[in-house]
């Protein structure tokens, strides 16, 4: 029926190839429109478009160069749009002089973090954190943003936010216990709570940010359901993933 251009990597060729990939969160299908970050050449901005024809209804204001979009979600009236995040970098480096090729896979944190929110009826900027003064370094964050009932749940390097997604002003903060935990790299629903994910362990937290428990793990590398098994990865790195632990996250045990 129609197309339209999308481009969420970046590739450089010379002595060799490197692909960047996840520099724009997907396309999100709407009832009212289809909302995309559009990074090809000569475009970079934030649109949306009618789900019949594609047509552009609204195109927000231009993102810099460097921008990474990493998340793009809806909450009441507003587009709330997450910026910086984890990239995934392949390098493909020839082999010479009878030196084999070499084929690497790195992911690297990428731009400056923030939360911007956008109108969706016509894309008009509502409000940013960087107009903020947050009491850690949010632009270094690297975990994903929550949203719902109006709420917006964010990760600094050691605090929790709660900002209100139709305003964008700051309702709450708590300490999510990063010496416990490290560098909260996710956060997402687990039952009527929270659920913390740092580089060394888990925090619980419920829905008034009370933290119930936060327990380091040694390292988290990931996580995983095994039957009713929740499985913290904690072995070397991410690519020697040895050993885990079974982890209760009703209680942190």
């Amino acid at each position: 029926l129609w197309n339209t251009t999308f481009d969420n990597s970046q590739t450089s060729v010379g002595l060799k190839v490197t692909q960047e990939i996840g520099r724009s969160a997907m396309p999100l299908v709407a009832v009212d429109g289809v909302y995309i970050c559009d990074l090809s050449k000569n475009e970079r901005a934030i649109k949306k478009l009618d789900l019949n024809t594609g047509n552009v209804i609204w195109k927000a204001e231009d993102l810099k160069k460097d921008d990474i979009v990493s998340e793009i979600l809806i909450d009441g009236n507003n587009l709330i749009v997450r910026l910086g995040g984890v990239i995934r970098v392949e390098k493909y480096i020839p082999g010479v002089e009878g030196r084999p090729d070499v084929y690497k896979v790195e992911h690297a944190f990428e731009g400056s973090t923030s939360i911007r929110a956008y109108a969706t009826a016509t894309g008009a900027a509502v409000w940013n954190t960087e107009a903020m003064e947050l009491s850690d370094n949010f632009k270094k964050s690297e975990c994903n943003i929550v949203s719902g009932g109006g709420r917006i749940m964010a990760c600094g390097e050691a605090k929790l936010y709660l900002f209100d997604a139709a305003t964008g002003a700051l309702t709450k903060e708590v300490d999510y216990n990063a010496k416990a935990i490290g560098k909260a790299k996710a956060i997402y629903p687990y039952g009527d709570a929270f659920l913390v994910e740092g580089e060394e362990g888990i925090a619980r937290f419920d829905r008034d940010l009370g933290q119930q428990y936060a327990t380091n793990t040694g390292k988290c590398l990931f996580t995983e359901m095994r039957g009713d098994a929740f499985i913290v990865w904690n072995g070397k790195d991410h690519d020697d993933r040895n050993q885990f632990v079974r982890f209760d996250p009703a209680t942190g045990a």
